[in-house]
This record gives structure tokens, sequence and C-alpha cells, in this order.
């Protein structure tokens, strides 16, 4: 080596140009080797990316208000070990790698939002079995994937400047697939899908238990005490003897005593009174005419069979209820009294043998009977009508017995059924004090799931299919020029250091240390060659 250190930059130049075809074919092997390699064997690698962003609610109260770039900061690196977990790597590899499910999984993202957790859920359970498979026999392929995942946050460490992360996520395209850059493509998309879902999932897990204990003390609270407190009640209205006896039980519960079928009752009795009243005028007017009537001209008798003496001797006395009633009385009774004014004027005047006095005196014999006649007829209409007001009292009287016979009944059960109700009401309202919670942890468990929102920025960028992430033949091929020169141009420097050929005087006399007196130049033929050859 000192003797290369030697040398001049031009004895160098000289080695090198000497092998030049060497170092030519070095470059050449190794630069196209590789420029192959890169072009048409090595399978590239492409590289898809896709942004998420997440958000934190902003608290009122200053005093309970934690630091949102801490919180921010330990929530993103919660989300890096969700996604890098061995359940959402599988599941992204699965429905990545299998373009069926990838169709499928690209299917339900067009599904409106409030139904797409529900139909993702039904797919991963689908797609679990071969899930599990994965895992338990592909741990190598699983690492190579968790390998290949890189996040990157636009504010670095603090990452509350951004709210944002990204996840870049490295894939092998084949060669002899027509769209294999969409492979890391299609990795990204789902793998961002799997995180949200699985972030929701955990969400899902750490609050479902909370929120199944209350729903199931719901559920029990409903079917030991709701339940029993309306079956009891209704057997107890079942076993009403009358099925409107609920109704009165109703009304004797909102309204008292003096409400409702009560009223009725009280409306009854006074129908009664108001009866009992017309009856007795009834009874009173009937007996008052027939106090008038002569018994020899009561029916089956007629007035007619009653004599002229018995007709003039009589004097009636017309009730004054009667003379209010019938028109007809009326007109005779002062019909009659006329008569009897000038029965008396003419009887001061002529003898009974005086023809104006008989005829004044047969009228009123025609008028006193025909009194008769019409007050026999008032009786038996005031008879009829006492029979029909009787019966019609009786009935009423049949009625509000047996109404009040029920009421009594009815009253005697209303404290039960008070107590029945309010046990219903009781339960009711204890159910719906269950049902706010049920209410208020659902709501919770929603504003927990909000606390940080977490969502996609932007879908998966589509990588160049001529410009994978590696190789990257035009660098690649560049690197191994220069660096087939350098092997090159050491196996020059090699050759020519196991060279011991001694070209030129002055190595003869810097190796041998020999003076030189002359050489003789190396031609083709002979060492001495002839004139004129």
């Amino acid at each position: 080596m000192d003797a290369f250190a030697a040398r001049t930059l031009r004895e160098l130049s000289r080695v090198v140009f000497a092998r030049i075809g060497l170092v030519a074919a070095i470059a050449a092997i190794i630069t196209g080797v590789t420029w192959l390699g890169c072009a048409y064997i090595w399978t590239p690698v492409y590289r898809s990316s896709v942004s998420l962003i997440f958000k934190q609610p902003m608290p009122r109260n200053p005093l309970t208000r934690d630091s949102p770039e801490r919180t921010l900061e330990v929530f993103v690196k919660a989300q890096q070990q969700i996604v890098i977990s061995q359940l959402v790597i599988a599941r992204t590899h699965i429905v990545a790698e299998t373009p069926a499910w990838r169709q499928e999984w690209y299917a339900l993202r067009k599904l409106p939002p409030d139904q797409q957790y529900a139909a993702a859920r039904l797919f991963v359970q689908k797609i679990t079995p071969e899930v599990h498979r994965w895992m338990q026999s592909q741990q190598d392929g699983l690492t190579r994937f968790r390998n290949s995942i890189d996040f990157e946050t636009p504010g670095g460490e603090q990452v509350a400047m951004s709210e944002s992360f990204t996840i870049r996520v490295d894939r092998p395209g084949p060669r002899h697939l027509p769209d294999s850059h969409l492979v890391a493509k299609y990795a990204a998309d789902v793998l961002a899908d799997m995180y949200l879902y699985r972030y929701r999932e955990l969400q899902d897990e750490l609050n479902d238990p909370a929120r199944a204990f209350i729903e199931k003390r719901v559920q029990d609270y409903y079917e030991s005490e709701v339940l029993r407190a309306e079956n009891a009640l209704r057997a107890f209205v079942d076993a009403l003897p009358q099925p409107g006896d609920v109704a009165i039980l109703e009304q004797l519960l909102k309204s008292g005593t003096e409400h409702g079928d009560q009223i009725t009752a009280t409306t009854a009795r006074n129908e009664l009174l108001r009866l009992d009243r017309r009856l007795a005028e009834l009874r009173a007017l009937r007996d008052g005419i027939l106090a008038q009537v002569p018994e020899a001209a009561r029916p089956p008798r007629s007035p007619d069979e009653l004599s002229a003496q018995q007709i003039r001797a009589m004097t009636i006395a017309v009730p004054q209820q009667l003379l209010e009633m019938h028109v007809v009385v009326h007109e005779l009774a002062r019909k009659i009294g006329d008569l009897r004014s000038r029965q008396r004027r003419l009887e001061v005047r002529y003898t009974d043998a005086n023809r104006e006095l008989r005829d004044v005196l047969e009228e009123i014999d025609r008028s006193n009977r025909q009194m008769l006649r019409e007050m026999i007829t008032a009786a038996d209409a005031a008879r009829v009508e006492i029979d029909t007001v009787d019966a019609q009292r009786k009935q009423i009287a049949t009625d509000l017995d047996t109404y009040v016979a029920r009421l009594n009944h009815v009253s005697r059960l209303l404290p039960e059924y008070q107590r029945l109700k309010n046990d219903v009401a009781i339960t009711h309202g204890q159910y719906e004090t269950l049902r706010r919670e049920l209410a208020d942890a659902q709501t919770g468990q929603a504003q927990t799931r909000s606390a940080i929102t977490v969502g996609l920025l932007d879908e998966a960028s589509v990588p160049q299919r001529d410009r994978p992430l590696r190789p990257n033949t035009l660098v690649y091929t560049l690197l191994a020029f220069f660096v087939s020169l350098l092997i090159g141009v050491g196996g020059a420097f090699m050759g020519d250091h196991f060279d011991h050929t001694l070209r030129t005087t002055d190595q003869v006399e810097r190796y041998l240390g020999l003076p030189v007196l002359g050489s003789v130049s190396r031609r083709g033929g002979g060492l001495i060659s002839e004139p004129g050859a």
C-alpha cells in the first residue's frame, strides 16, 4: 500500500485505465442486475396513508378542567396500541386480502351512519372464526403486518396542537395483480375502519356491563313487582259481580261520595219523594171527588139513576184542584151557580108551578147530573194516574234498593281497590325511575363515547403504480452504479497490486535497485529486424 501511496495521479490513472474493461464490466453487471431486479424481479412495496381527526370537548368549569394536551397525548398513544393490536391487524388482513369480504365491507360503508355500527357488528361476527384461525397460524405474517404500520402526528409529541394523526401502511403489491398498487390503499382503508370499530367496541365493552346491570334490574323489577301489582288489580276487577262496578269504583275514588253514581242514587230518591207527593195529591183529589158523589151514583151505578128530589137536594162542592184542572167542570160549576141565583130570584117572585122556575130547576137537575158524571170521570182518571204513579214509584224504589245495595257493596270494596291502585301507581313510579336511570346510563354511555370524538379526516391515499415506495428503481440503480464503480476501481488496484510485471525503466530501477543503461522496444517478430524489412 506504501507503493500505491507513493504513486502519482498519472500512475494511478494508468492503473485504472489499464483495467477499464474490468471496471466497466463490473459496473454494467451490478447496475444491470439491480435495474432488472427493481423492474421485474423484486416485489414492489406501496405506501398508503389515512388521516384521522379527534376532538375533545372543552369543559366549561375551569376548576375541574384537566390539561387537554395531556389528555389527548395519552389518548393518541392509546389509539396507537389499538391500531397495532393483533385483533385489529388480523381483521384488517382478512378483509383487505379477501376480495369478496372487502367488497361487502365497502358496501357497508355506504349505509347511513346510524346503521353502520350494527351492520359492522354482524359482519365482524361472520369473519371472527377466520380471524382467529389466521391469528393462530400466521404469527409471522401478523408481525410483518404490524411492522409495516407507522404513525405520524403533525404536532409531534404535542399532539393537541394538530388534533390529528396519520396511519401509514406499507404493503407489497404482487406484479401479477392488475391493481397491485391498491393493496396498500385497501389495507389502510380497512385498518382505519377496523380501528374505529374496535374503538367503539372497547367503549361498549367498558360501558355495557353497567348498562346491562341496570337493564336486568329494570326487567326484574317489571316482572316481579309491576306485573304482580297489575295482575292483582286485574284479578280484583275480574272478580267484581258486574263489569260496571269498576266504573263506580273509579267515580268513588276520583270524585268522592257525592258524584257520579251517588248523584244518580240521590236523584232517584228525589224522584221517589216527588212521586210520593204526587200520589198524595192524586189520592186527596180522588177522595175529595168521591166525597161529593153519592154512593148511589158511583160505579157501577150511574147519576141517571138518582131521582129528581135527590138531585135537587144535593149541594155539590167541587174541589178547587178539579176546577183548575178541568175546564168543563169549571164551566158547569159556574153554570150551576148562575142557575141557583136565578132560581132564588124566581122563587121570590113565583110559585113552584111557574113554567120558568120549573125550566130552571130542570136545567139545574141536568147540570148536576152532568157534574156528577164529570166528577166520576175525573175520579176514574185520578185512580188510573194513581195506579200509574204508584207502579212507577214501586219500580224506582226497587231499582233504587238494588242500586243502593250495589253501591254499598262496591263502597265496601273501595279501600281494597284503592290499595291495589296505589300499589300499581307506586310500582309504575318506581319502574319509571329505573327506566330514567337506564336512560341516564345510556346517555352517559353516549357522552363517554363522544368525550373524544374520532373520525376519518380523509380517505386512504392511492399510491402510484409506477412509483412504489420500494424498490426505487432510479435511486437503487444509481446507487448500484456508484457502488459498482467503487468495486471496479478496487478490483483494478487489487489486480495491479498482484501484477509483478516490470513495464518501465523506472520500475526496474525502483523495484530492482539496478541502473538501466538502455531499453529495447518490443515489436512483432524477432528481436532484430533487418534493414528494409
